[in-house]
């Protein structure tokens, strides 16, 4: 597979936290515990990506061929342990912020962990998620710009930081993360009709319309939540933005 069609299917079909993300504020008991397995699945889709990768560039050495793949596998195996590490402790922090609304043992946990693992994104997501829930977005948007520049290629950074800039009044730079989302969900959809991603486009597209709207640029904004909701009508953004653009 491609290394760009790579990105773009990680990025997009194993994020279960990305698609409930949407719909509303993450919850203890439904939404984190699924960034595990989202890690897990990951990690494994990586593993299968490099190793076709290995297999196309060694096809005429079998032993090197050999050899590779077992390093490839050894290296995303290590991956995967520390992914599903460091998302479970994220889950343990979001639950001492939200069941013990006790900020600063999260964020003194996620700093630690940040520290020993620097280039693992959701560390940082998880940090800004918890400022958010103490409804200090200023300090939310540093962290999200953090995941971002980690890995870019994550929809659920992606969307973090947009939704984070519209919250803190950017509203262009947050259209601009807006469009680079939508434009990778087509091409997704394009392949695969997926009900998970259509309400993640519905959501994005919401995002976008409401950016616009902050903008002045109303009738744009109305055509955008209103194809949101012939793709979710249960969107809830949604239907509020409609009534307060008099749709």
């Amino acid at each position: 597979m491609h290394n760009s069609k790579y990105f773009l299917w990680t990025a997009l079909l194993t994020s279960t936290l990305f698609v409930s993300g949407c719909r509303s504020q993450m919850s203890v008991q439904s939404d984190l515990p699924k960034v595990e397995s989202d890690a897990t699945q990951r990690a494994s889709s990586q593993a299968s990506n490099e190793g076709a990768a290995v297999q196309s560039s060694t096809q005429n050495s079998p032993s090197k061929q050999l050899q590779s793949n077992s390093q490839v596998l050894s290296a995303s195996e290590e991956n995967m342990q520390s992914e599903a590490a460091v998302a479970h402790e994220c889950v343990e922090a979001w639950r001492i912020a939200v069941q013990q609304k006790d900020e600063a043992t999260a964020m003194k946990m996620l700093e630690k962990l940040a520290a020993e693992n620097p280039h693992i994104s959701t560390v940082r997501l998880m940090m800004g998620q918890v400022k958010d829930y103490f409804k200090k977005h200023d300090e939310a948007l540093v962290y999200y710009r953090k995941a971002y520049a980690i890995n870019k290629f994550s929809s659920i950074q992606t969307l973090r930081l947009a939704s984070s800039l519209r919250k803190n009044g950017q509203f262009k730079e947050a259209e601009s993360h807006y469009d680079r989302l939508l434009k990778n969900l087509e091409i997704a959809l394009a392949d695969k009709k997926d009900e998970n991603l259509i309400l993640v486009l519905a959501s994005v597209r919401t995002g976008k319309a409401a950016c616009l709207s902050h903008e002045g640029k109303k009738e744009e904004a109305l055509a955008a939540v209103k194809k949101a909701l012939t793709e979710d009508p249960g969107n809830l953004e949604a239907k509020e933005l409609l009534k307060n653009l008099g749709g």
